[in-house]
């Protein structure tokens, strides 16, 4: 017998089962339970998989975490040598709400202005803008259609199979004469996509250095951003803690004016955009990043693994600016 049983009750039930035929035993409801234990443990494992496995991918490579020495961060460290004052924090949000990047990694360097930070994005997004922004084309065109041929949404499932025809190959004809005479700009850069800082007073940050690198799934920049003066003209992180305003619309707050008393930076956040579509007064490719709040807790940051050996290799300077008039 397949198993031991303690009670007459069991024994009997599995001398029925040993007396049936192959076929009864394959169809018998023990089968199906086995059958179904075996599918919950195998999606057991499968979950379980999946999240070590996003846990061990979507770590940031060496290549691009810990300190970026840019020319203003070795600046000061011949400066100050390893005296050099460099804070970390952990990220307010570690992904975007729309989950489109996340952020790794920040340091501050007060004595060059420098915050670093690591951005991961999926190595796909490129491919997706073009293909969102031309279904955004064609959405415009198909209610331009719709307007003008006199059609009701309501009444487009009814259509016949040859009105269908004619209005898809309308739609199509119109989308395609539209790409012609005003194409969508496509970058042929590895790393499409560019990043503004944003402070609470509407401060714009758009000059950083970067260096890049491609793991599994994702890509990864790691930005020195210039110029963020976090303390307000001091090196040390000031004694009284700001909180950032209450609000359900974040855009709200670091795109439009904002009065404060203090120099102090009391909120970051990151915005991302397409380097071929960039308004940074206007909307963004995802959702905002919040990468520090004033009341955010400040560790003295160890560097002393990470001492420079001169200027790092590869790093690229960006400075935003607007595609759109």
């Amino acid at each position: 017998m397949s198993e031991y049983y303690s009670n007459a009750d069991n024994y009997e039930e599995e001398l029925i089962y040993q007396e049936k035929t192959r076929m009864e035993k394959i169809f018998s409801m023990r089968t199906v339970k086995t059958i179904l234990k075996s599918i919950m443990w195998v999606l057991v494992v499968l979950v379980y998989g999946m999240i070590f496995f996003r846990l061990c991918t979507g770590k940031p490579p060496k290549s691009v975490s810990g300190i970026l020495w840019t020319d203003d961060a070795l600046a000061v460290y011949e400066e100050y040598g390893d005296n050099l004052l460099i804070y970390s924090h952990e990220p307010v949000e570690n992904i975007a709400e729309d989950g489109v990047s996340g952020i790794y990694d920040i340091i501050y360097i007060p004595a060059s202005k420098t915050l670093q930070m690591t951005v991961r994005y999926n190595k796909n997004l490129a491919e997706d803008y073009y293909e969102n922004e031309v279904q955004k084309r064609r959405d415009e065109i198909e209610d331009a259609v719709i307007k003008a041929e006199g059609y009701d949404r309501t009444q487009l499932s009814t259509l016949t199979e040859e009105q269908r025809e004619r209005y898809n190959a309308l739609i199509e004809e119109r989308l395609a004469a539209s790409l012609a005479e005003d194409p969508i700009n496509v970058s042929d850069s590895q790393y499409p996509f560019v990043f503004v800082l944003r402070d609470n007073y509407g401060k714009v940050y758009t000059t950083y250095e970067y260096t890049a690198d491609v793991k599994t799934l994702y890509r990864y920049q790691r930005l020195s951003f210039e110029g963020v003066d976090l303390f307000g003209g001091g090196q040390f992180m000031p004694e009284t803690a700001y909180p950032s305003p209450e609000t359900s619309d974040p855009a709200y707050i670091f795109k439009g004016p904002h009065a404060s008393e203090s120099n102090e930076i009391t909120y970051l956040y990151l915005d991302m955009y397409y380097e071929k579509e960039v308004d940074i007064y206007g909307e963004a490719f995802s959702y905002p990043l919040q990468v520090y709040v004033s009341d955010v807790e400040l560790e003295v940051y160890d560097f002393s693994k990470e001492l420079p050996n001169g200027a790092v290799e590869g790093v690229t300077k960006i400075t935003v600016e607007n595609s759109k008039p």
